[in-house]
């Protein structure tokens, strides 16, 4: 899926539809590393053993 970055205060970010946070499973809280060329978002809360 493709999108642009949009402009938020003096920050940019991204729109994640309603479907895809229900896809990946993410709630209110994620964890972002910057790799080069991209960036990955994850849910900060660990599954349960």
């Amino acid at each position: 899926m493709k999108t642009r970055l949009v402009q938020i205060g003096n920050s940019r970010g991204i729109r994640l539809p309603k479907t895809v946070l229900a896809e990946a499973q993410l709630e209110d809280e994620v964890e972002l590393k910057a790799e080069p060329g991209c960036i990955v978002i994850r849910s900060a809360r660990r599954p349960r053993a």
